[in-house]
């Protein structure tokens, strides 16, 4: 059974707000703030976690996922292997979803078929998704027994960037981590830039606008998208209605932008090719004006 969710996120938590953009940081003198997690959540097995309570020593990590992005799902057989390698006693490690549009029901399937072994906390409100603010899914978060962040980023380097995997991890940033801080050593990288999938989340705005799903949007996703991206075709998610694209409209907006969707190898020049993918400037301007300004359903009649 395949369960298509892209931007349903499910997180392994490091907190901290105030890292620096891009590659790695050392670890750093400066104190790290302390959050308040007296938040009891149910994960999709049932079973209510009070992540706030933790005896002395016990180590958080929380990491956001995916039920749809390619990139969470390819690492979860790795928050396994993790977990194989830590104390339960010293070490929670625990998935995240905050995907109003998948159901319990749908997201503990996913996760079963995947063998998940860590609990996935169904954060349907986004509290924690508030208080970590999560760019990217999977993002994983480290607290120590202060509930300070002391790592936040990649899992390692598998993944350079989209379209980008290297074979092997040459680096394990959370598994170095948790290393560190369960010996009370200093922790080298304490942010790295996550790749994957963006962590949406939005207000819909249904009414008026400029931009349109029904007007602008959907003939570009029919046209552009809709051979791969429906039931049955080898996407990992469909784009076949508004919520599904209103869901990862800046995913859609960035992945066109950088030319790695649609697919089409020759980059772009002065040659032209018959049936060439490419969007045009019009089409890509559109896509980004349209999340960043409410991703309007519009009027069905101008489908």
């Amino acid at each position: 059974m395949t369960v298509r969710r892209v931007f349903a996120c499910l997180v392994i938590v490091t907190l901290i707000d105030d890292f620096a953009t891009n590659g790695v940081c050392a670890d750093s003198s400066v104190p790290k703030p302390a959050y308040a997690l007296a938040v009891p959540l149910m994960d999709l097995q049932g079973s209510v976690h009070q992540l706030e309570r933790t005896d002395r020593g016990s180590i958080r990590v929380i990491v956001f996922l995916s039920t749809e992005c390619p990139v969470s799902n390819g690492y979860l057989q790795t928050l396994n292997r993790l977990r194989e390698q830590t104390r339960a006693e010293q070490v929670q490690i625990f998935g995240v979803l905050t995907d109003l549009s998948v159901t319990r029901v749908e997201a503990a399937a996913h996760f079963e078929e995947f063998d998940l072994a860590v609990p996935v906390l169904f954060d349907t409100h986004g509290i924690l998704a508030k208080l970590l603010r999560p760019t990217h899914v999977p993002e994983a978060f480290v607290l120590d027994d202060s509930n300070a962040v002391v790592y936040r980023g990649a899992i390692d380097d598998t993944w350079r960037a989209v379209g980008r995997r290297r074979p092997q991890p040459a680096k394990n940033y959370l598994a170095d981590a948790i290393d560190a801080l369960a010996r009370r050593k200093p922790i080298l990288v304490s942010k790295t830039t996550p790749v994957g999938c963006l962590f949406e989340t939005f207000a819909i705005d249904r009414l008026g606008a400029a931009v349109t799903y029904y007007r602008d949007i959907a003939p570009i996703i029919n046209s552009r998208c809709l051979n791969c991206h429906r039931k049955g075709q080898v996407a990992p998610f469909g784009l076949g209605s508004y919520e599904q694209v209103a869901k990862r409209a800046d995913w859609i907006a960035s992945v066109t932008h950088d030319r790695i969707m649609p697919p089409w190898i020759p980059h772009p020049g002065e040659e032209r090719f018959v049936g060439e993918r490419w969007l045009s400037d019009h089409e890509l301007s559109l896509l980004r004006e349209w999340a960043e300004t409410g991703r309007a359903e519009g009027n069905v009649r101008d489908a």
